[in-house]
């Protein structure tokens, strides 16, 4: 299968985001193709794409799959976090693609493998969305935005930090503010 180089580059950063500096192999390529070309997406279909990037993970679905991410610690393993993984893929026509993605990493559904399938995933959503997708985004933004989310609970903020530091991605950044300012979920600081 031939990829773009839009496809290489992301999936190569988004494996250096998690330490692994190296090229894509061709079956991570060939999964996130796949995986991006989707309709819909699934729970099996994540449960297939991690397979391919994590092999030793596993949807936490069985009591006792806890994880514990930093001094995050996502919600017990068992039965509910599929549940939780469906009612997410489920909402996410309601959901920007930053609401999705930050629900996602919060819920932690696998033993490992959570960044990597999350930005497929937030990818997938990006696209799906009628929006376009930058390598150079992701690089400068991805942690910065989601531990704003995470620990302070302000995207907006976040958004409007990084409209002062790069002029660049004003475009992308407005809109993501005003997606969720008119969501209703978050504020305006």
């Amino acid at each position: 299968m031939t990829h773009t180089l839009e496809t290489v580059q992301f999936v190569k950063e988004s494996n250096n985001i998690e330490g692994i500096h190296r090229d894509p192999t061709e079956e991570e390529l060939d999964q996130f193709d796949l995986f991006t070309e989707r309709a819909d997406v699934t729970v099996d279909n994540l449960v297939e794409f991690v397979s391919i990037y994590q092999p030793d993970a596993k949807l936490r679905d069985t009591v006792g799959d806890n994880v514990t991410v930093g001094r995050h610690r996502p919600m017990p393993g068992g039965p509910d976090v599929k549940d939780a993984l469906q009612n997410l893929l489920d909402d996410m026509a309601n959901l920007t693609p930053f609401q999705a993605h930050a629900a996602y990493e919060l819920l932690h559904p696998f033993t490992d493998g959570n960044g990597r399938s999350g930005r497929a995933l937030w990818y997938w959503h990006m696209v799906d969305s009628g929006k376009f997708v930058t390598l150079s985004f992701l690089h400068h933004y991805y942690y910065q935005a989601l531990d704003n989310a995470r620990v302070a609970g302000n995207a907006v903020g976040t958004a409007e930090l990084m409209l002062q530091r790069d002029e660049a991605h004003n475009k992308q950044i407005t809109e993501l503010v005003d997606q969720l300012v008119e969501s209703g979920k978050v504020k305006k600081c």
